[in-house]
């Protein structure tokens, strides 16, 4: 099977159509050092849904799927990217360096009517070891448990 023939702006800028149109050095020095898409350490695809980023796509079709919710009135309340301080800031002292807050960011944050409970939720599609160390901090220090979502559960329409 033969490869297909891929062409640089380089080539273009030389072929006579590209001297015809009569590309500068500019124009050809902006073409190609354009950055490419970076690909994602998880593989996850970002993705735009009602004009909100989400980090992939399973997480931007479970806000779809709980925005269903909110307007059939099963949840209220719903809130995206919702932080949780787990341990605050120390400031710089003469003998150690300062050290950030700890902040955990839920995905979506809702009240659940049937129970009248809020939840705090998780798309993954991979448990990070930092994920299970928040996820801890926020059993522990916040008595918070995180529910978490998959691609499974999207299939399962499941709240």
């Amino acid at each position: 099977m033969a490869k297909s023939a891929r062409f640089k702006w380089e080539d273009l800028a030389n072929s006579k159509a590209g001297k015809t149109n009569s590309f500068s050095a500019d124009n050809l020095a902006l073409l190609s050092n354009a950055k490419t898409a970076k690909k994602s350490k998880y593989g996850n695809i970002k993705t735009i849904v009602d004009g909100i980023k989400f980090d992939s796509i399973g997480e931007g079709k479970r806000y779809s799927f709980l925005k269903l919710m909110l307007r059939a009135g099963k949840i209220k309340d719903l809130r995206l990217q919702v932080p949780y301080e787990l341990t605050p800031k120390i400031a710089k002292t003469k003998t150690a360096k300062a050290v950030r807050a700890m902040i955990y960011k839920a995905d979506f944050v809702y009240v659940n009517v049937s129970t009248g409970l809020e939840v705090v939720e998780d798309f993954k599609g991979r448990r990070t070891s930092d994920y299970l160390l928040k996820r801890k901090w926020m059993q522990v220090n916040k008595n918070i448990e995180i529910y978490e979502t998959n691609t499974k559960t999207l299939k399962d329409g499941r709240l």
